[in-house]
């Protein structure tokens, strides 16, 4: 998360990670206000003016979402709510570490979200993936945290760790399955606490047992690590190993995520000869590495709001949103100017907007805000 405090002037200075409050006015034209008509009366907000500074975060919300903030906030108050905050939701699978690449702020005009963004990772279904497709998966039940088979999707998890299982054959009709899939999944987040391993079948000669050739997945989702392997052939804690094929046994895969301090894994199982794993000389895969198959989850979602923008008002001791399903407006960007400061741990940025919009008191929607003809000069830091 990037938390810096933007300054004024028309030189414009960024502070570095050292916390410093500008509470005194300083003469000169703000780099960074908000103003136009409020309910038809005039009113501005200023960096460096009433005791305001601005201050920058990117970061992933609770949804997942790469999340951009500009906001007004008094100086020297950790506590105290931002005066009047930005943000503004980046576009599907931008993530943090590319957030430097990040187009969201060259657009030419973003949408006022009408929703609230809304996802509590709870309502989920399950697909058992086979990436290479050349399985037939038979005869698929899952249970959630050893509990009965599940008969219809979506279903609700409990919030925290849940070990899902995934019972499946390659045979139609089979008297028991052949084959069992566990894997940790994280309701009300959308951190991920595992991920099928890779594997590279070697076919045994002469007599010589098959092999395979076992690795950590790649990529790993945000945060998770790969950190040890149990197996019914040996345990062992290198990122990549070898493995004895029989006719009954398991792999498992142990995972740490370090963005929440939780562990997890993936495991397969099976009673029979591992036909899943193996592939002659014949078939295309053959030599390849391959990603074992997996229990894949969907998150039942109401509204991710990617690529949508919102604003936050604090104004006589009541709480403004732009939220409301009557929301139709947009925000236009007038101009994005990189500019340069005294900070250099990422491109700074000096958006340069305009909008009128309705803001609607939270838990009183009935009474609004109308902000019209308002010019906004927002400052923006992403991370090296």
């Amino acid at each position: 998360m990037k938390n810096l405090f933007l300054f004024l002037l028309i030189v414009v200075a960024l502070a570095s990670c050292e916390h410093k409050d500008y509470v005194d006015p300083i003469t000169g034209t703000p780099a960074f206000s908000v103003g136009g008509l409020r309910n038809g009366q005039a009113f501005t907000l200023a960096a460096g003016e009433n005791g305001l500074i601005q201050t920058t975060n990117v970061e992933r919300n609770k949804y997942g979402v790469l999340e951009w903030t500009s906001s007004f906030v008094q100086a020297g108050c950790d506590t105290c709510e931002a005066a009047f905050k930005l943000t503004i939701n980046d576009v599907e699978g931008m993530t943090y570490e590319n957030s430097p690449n990040s187009t969201i702020l060259d657009a030419s005009e973003l949408a006022f979200a009408f929703a609230p963004s809304d996802s509590g990772f709870t309502n989920c279904s399950f697909d058992l993936v086979d990436p290479v497709g050349d399985n037939d998966l038979e005869d698929i039940d899952f249970h959630i945290n050893g509990g009965p088979q599940i008969n219809a999707f979506p279903v609700t998890l409990d919030p925290g760790i849940n070990i899902i299982d995934a019972d499946f054959s390659l045979e139609d009709n089979t008297n028991s399955p052949q084959y069992t899939i566990k894997q940790t999944v994280l309701a009300g987040s959308h951190h991920k606490l595992a991920a099928p391993f890779r594997f590279r079948f070697t076919q045994g000669n002469n007599g010589q047992p098959d092999h395979l050739h076992l690795y950590e997945p790649l990529p790993q989702p945000g945060g998770l690590r790969a950190e040890s392997w149990e197996t019914s052939d040996d345990n062992f804690n290198s990122v990549n190993g070898s493995f004895t094929l029989a006719d009954e046994g398991f792999i498992r895969l142990n995972f740490y995520n370090n963005e929440i301090n939780l562990y997890g894994f993936y495991e397969i199982s099976w009673t029979t000869e591992p036909e899943i794993f193996e592939y002659d000389e014949e078939e295309d895969n053959f030599n390849m590495i391959i990603t074992a198959p997996a229990i894949q989850t969907t998150w039942e979602t109401g509204e991710h709001n990617h690529g949508k923008i919102f604003i936050d008002y604090r104004y006589n001791g009541k709480h403004y949103t732009s939220v409301n399903p009557a929301q139709s407006a947009t925000l236009s960007i007038v101009e994005n100017q990189p500019y340069s400061g005294t900070d250099t741990t990422g491109p700074n940025v000096k958006l340069q907007t305009s909008f009128s919009v309705t803001l609607y008191e939270v838990g009183n929607p009935q009474n609004t805000l109308e902000l019209t003809n308002c010019r906004g000069t927002f400052g923006f830091s992403a991370p090296e």
